[in-house]
């Protein structure tokens, strides 16, 4: 069942109709799913699939055996149409079945609803692999996973993100607008996407235009803090620091070369690379030499990737540098 798009909240006496994160977070996923869909020759209906899907079950319902009538007709994904199984809109995972018996099932897994029932399970698991949906999926489920759970959090930093800079722009009190750290770790621990569908949903996302400023406070007398930062010269004035103080490792080092805090648009570098010969990509970079080095540090991010960034400077070197917004 979708979510509802008003959620009734009580506030004093009065009752507010409130748009929750999930409600735009839950519908994004579910309109990428459905275009992506679109891209297949077994997308529903097309090509007369839904004639096909009746003709396979006999004209009766697969989850009773009742025969099917005109007004008596619900379509039902057999892998949920949502973030966590991403279900797509095709030929062989869209069943025609009576509205009683999608109404009795209502959220449950066909291998729940039918335990009782081998004889109809196995035909829909037939139909799955005959209609070669059950190969697609397994082709596509893990990328799709991936960029779902991508695009999910994206919109709630999007939202988070306008509503904050709309609220320093008009003097609104920004500090009542905070991001969640939950979904900020969720970022920095999610792996770096590779697929093509993931990169055109971050590359779609990062349009989004950030002027959140920062200051970086260095925890050493000697050294001046900075501030009024954009964000992509907080990395480089990050790693100048760590790397003329001699605080980074090897090992450091060679971790930054392979994290990327989740961006795809620079897909063949790290966050830094040492002595990499000029590319084209280059000019996504910052030059920094330091002791006779030649670094490169990336200058471009992505409005969730660089507080992932952040949190991780804060905790590994929280002892000699802090990142705040201004």
């Amino acid at each position: 069942m979708a979510q509802k798009l008003l959620a009734k909240v009580k506030y004093g006496e009065e009752i507010l109709m409130g748009y929750e994160y999930g409600d735009a977070q839950n519908i994004a996923v579910r309109v990428f799913l459905y275009q992506f869909s679109k891209g297949f020759d077994l997308f529903f209906d097309k090509n007369g699939w839904k004639q096909k899907t009746l003709e396979y079950f006999d004209n009766k319902c697969p989850y009773t055996g009742v025969p099917l009538s005109k007004g008596n007709m619900d379509e039902d994904h057999i892998i949920p149409f949502n973030r966590e199984h991403c279900g797509l809109h095709l030929y062989g995972n869209v069943l025609i079945v009576s509205r009683e018996a999608n109404r009795l099932k209502h959220g449950q897994s066909i291998e729940e609803f039918l335990r009782n029932e081998p004889e109809k399970l196995g035909k829909i698991q037939c139909f799955m692999k005959d209609s070669g949906f059950s190969d697609l999926y397994n082709q596509y489920n893990e990328e799709l996973k991936l960029a779902c759970r991508n695009l999910y959090n994206q919109i709630r930093i999007t939202i988070e993100g306008n509503c904050r800079a709309f609220a320093l722009k008009n003097s609104v009190n920004s500090h009542a607008i905070r991001s969640d750290s939950n979904l900020q770790k969720t970022i920095s621990s999610t792996p770096t996407y590779q697929s093509n569908i993931a990169y055109d949903i971050r590359k779609t996302s990062n349009t989004v235009r950030d002027n959140t400023q920062y200051k970086i406070n260095f925890l050493n007398p000697r050294q001046r803090s900075l501030s009024n930062l954009p964000k992509g010269r907080v990395p480089t004035e990050v790693f100048r620091f760590l790397l003329e103080n001699n605080l980074m490792s090897d090992g450091d080092l060679s971790g930054f070369r392979n994290n990327r805090f989740g961006r795809t648009f620079c897909k063949n570098y790290g966050d830094i690379e040492f002595n990499c010969p000029p590319q084209n990509d280059m000019k996504r970079f910052n030059l920094l030499q330091v002791n006779g080095h030649n670094y490169y540090v990336c200058n471009q991010w992505g409005i969730d990737c660089l507080p992932a960034f952040n949190n991780y400077i804060n905790s590994k070197y929280g002892q000699y540098i802090e990142i705040s917004e201004n």
